[in-house]
């Protein structure tokens, strides 16, 4: 088993590769990025605080997501001109989850007028390999991103795809991964140190952060009185899909209700998991479905009438949208849950509680315990403040743009 397999490393301690202003190419680095599949819309601001930097110019290279396949349900357009976007056709086999993708654009990205390639570290994406195999060809710098590891294999397919997987990130000249945990498996793997970098993947917590002074009182008492909310409100955002295990929490939320504690749940998402759960929470007038919210200053207004956020399962980014309002994080171990890099920010008993196991009732015990002690829950959201002020998008743009200058510095083959 790989060293990094099951740990958890405290992301606030682990430095960040530096970047001398005297590596920084005296042209601006070109670059086309692969973004993959589709477009997340918490990668916007990212992109446009990148397109501001001197010492970059992206061409963006995208094509729609999939339906069913973890995509939003509405994909977000790039306002900034400076970004130059390329559309691709995106092409699926066969259906479903486990899939092979080709996009279309890999020889305009290969012959183009670009130093550097930045592709993501799946191995399913046929125009990865493509990029891969001819870029020497074509002179061309290539940098992956992405989580830098995977669970440990525990069947012969997923053990080919990690072979497959650490090939591939051996012949990159630089990585971006998610967190601090991929950096020690691409260690783990051979890696050179000075090829690896950290971006502490993000959303854009100060701008999150700075809603909550547009934020009227008035706007929370009138939200309080239209969904008659109860003294304590739980949270839980993000694409209703089965990995968000949210029918545990309805069911939680369900037997606490009948020890006699009143919670009222928000639930802000839409997905394929919808109507089944709107089945599970009938007769329960005190859980809300509010659907798929795009306004930032709205979902602002559900985050500060909250006092938690709850997914039993794969929580990502959410947790870091929570700690921008200063709400803790209640998810599951990812012992029993298939979690996201992000996971790595949550710190048991600091910023978040985890839980055990996904389980309704661990979770009503856990949530009757935290509205029982209130002074535990202060202490969490507290934590949850302090963590959002240590996930900077500064910090994300400057590891980027450091990799990409890295990659471009080397020596052409």
């Amino acid at each position: 088993m790989p060293a990094y397999a099951g740990t958890r490393s405290h992301f606030r301690c682990m430095p960040l590769p530096p970047v001398a202003v005297s590596d920084m190419p005296l042209e601006p680095v070109r670059v086309a990025w692969l973004l993959g599949t589709d477009l997340r819309p918490y990668r916007i601001p990212f992109l446009t605080r990148l397109a501001e930097r001197r010492d970059i110019e992206i061409t963006l290279y995208l094509g729609g997501a999939k339906p069913g396949l973890g995509a939003p349900t509405r994909q977000p357009s790039i306002p900034d001109p400076r970004i130059r976007v390329r559309p691709l056709v995106n092409r699926y086999w066969p259906h479903g989850q486990h899939r092979v993708a080709w996009q279309s654009g890999a020889l305009e990205m290969l012959t183009g007028n670009y130093d550097v390639l930045v592709v993501p570290e799946i191995v399913h994406n046929l125009t990865v390999w493509s990029i891969m195999a001819l870029r020497r060809i074509f002179r061309k710098r290539l940098v992956l991103f992405g989580f830098g590891y995977r669970p440990p294999p525990a069947t012969l397919f997923a053990r080919v795809r990690e072979r497959a997987r650490l090939f591939l990130i051996s012949r990159a000249d630089a990585i971006i991964s998610y967190t601090e945990r991929g950096r020690e498996a691409c260690l783990a793997a051979g890696v050179d140190a000075s090829r690896l970098f950290v971006s502490q993947n993000t959303l854009d917590t100060e701008y999150l952060q700075a809603l909550t002074q547009k934020v009227r009182p008035d706007d929370l008492s009138e939200i309080r009185t239209r969904l008659s909310l109860g003294p304590h409100v739980l949270i839980a955002v993000g694409r209703l899909v089965p990995e968000k295990r949210v029918g545990v929490l309805i069911d939680a939320v369900a037997d606490l209700g009948r020890q006699g504690i009143t919670c009222s749940l928000l639930v802000i998402g839409d997905g394929p998991e919808r109507q089944s759960l709107e089945k599970r929470a009938a007769g329960l007038d005190n859980i809300h479905f509010l659907g798929a919210i795009y306004d930032d200053e709205t979902i602002a207004r559900y985050f500060l009438l909250s006092d938690m956020l709850v997914i039993p399962g794969r929580i990502g980014l959410t947790c870091v949208h929570g700690f921008s309002y200063g709400i803790p994080s209640i998810t599951s171990s990812d012992s029993t849950v298939a979690q996201s890099p992000e996971y790595d920010y949550l710190e048991d008993g600091v910023n978040s509680v985890i839980v055990d196991r996904p389980d309704p009732s661990v979770y009503a015990r856990t949530l009757k315990r935290l509205i029982d002690h209130p002074q535990e829950l202060d202490t969490l959201r507290a934590g949850a403040a302090r963590s959002a002020g240590q996930l900077t998008m500064a910090e994300m743009v400057e590891q980027y743009a450091a990799a990409t200058s890295y990659a471009a510095g080397q020596p052409r083959s």
